[in-house]
């Protein structure tokens, strides 16, 4: 039985969606510099600053970010984030989504029913319960 492992590609800059013509600065580079070992946690201040100052000359370094956050990338110093750094931007990023979603829709229903403001507050601030469900 022949097993085959899956080869992963720690270098962001051969990402097909990147420019392959626009040099990245990490492309002469031990790898090891960007995938540091062991936790993030534990990884050694200098080696991360060390990483960090290649990503901030890089002239893909949004390209890399990008293709980081959407690909989900686990590991790694990339596009100048540590993977808790890709985690906290995406949180943020999907909160602001859900907020302006929220803030679409709630300026559809005002201007929906912006002759009777009351009847908006009663319907969706405080939704009616049937009295039934207050013994539940």
């Amino acid at each position: 039985m022949t097993t085959h492992s899956k080869r992963i590609n720690h270098r962001p800059h051969t990402d097909p969606r990147l420019d392959p013509s626009a040099n990245p600065a990490c492309s002469n580079v031990d790898p090891e510099l960007f995938f540091p070992i062991g936790r993030e946690s534990l990884w050694p201040a200098p080696a991360v600053a060390a990483a960090k100052a290649f990503c901030k000359r890089c002239p893909v370094k949004d390209k890399c970010l990008t293709w980081a956050l959407g690909s989900g990338q686990p590991d790694g110093i990339l596009g100048g984030t540590t993977p808790n750094e890709r985690k906290a931007l995406k949180r943020k990023a999907d909160q602001d989504a859900k907020d302006a979603a929220k803030r679409t829709l709630l300026g559809e229903l005002l201007a929906e029913r912006a002759g009777d403001p009351a009847a908006l507050l009663k319907e969706f601030v405080h939704p009616p319960m049937p009295i039934a469900a207050w013994a539940e």
